[in-house]
């Protein structure tokens, strides 16, 4: 899946005080390094102006929403 598309994505594990997922959307466009091409990062918000990046190294704890 392609997640220069994706601009919503729910967390796999952290969940809202009433049970649902945690969602998370996009802030800005995915970061790629050109020598590292397996590496990227997407700036996201989520709650009342929270901040996290999903990166390579946490992008399995998350799903991509359309």
């Amino acid at each position: 899946m392609n997640c220069e598309k994706l601009n919503m994505f729910e967390h796999k594990e952290l969940k809202n005080p009433n049970g649902t997922p945690l969602l998370a959307k996009r802030s800005g466009k995915t970061k790629i390094w050109k020598r590292q091409s397996e590496r990227f990062q997407i700036s996201c918000r989520y709650g009342n102006n929270q901040k996290i990046v999903i990166s390579n190294e946490n992008c399995y704890l998350w799903n991509g929403k359309e």
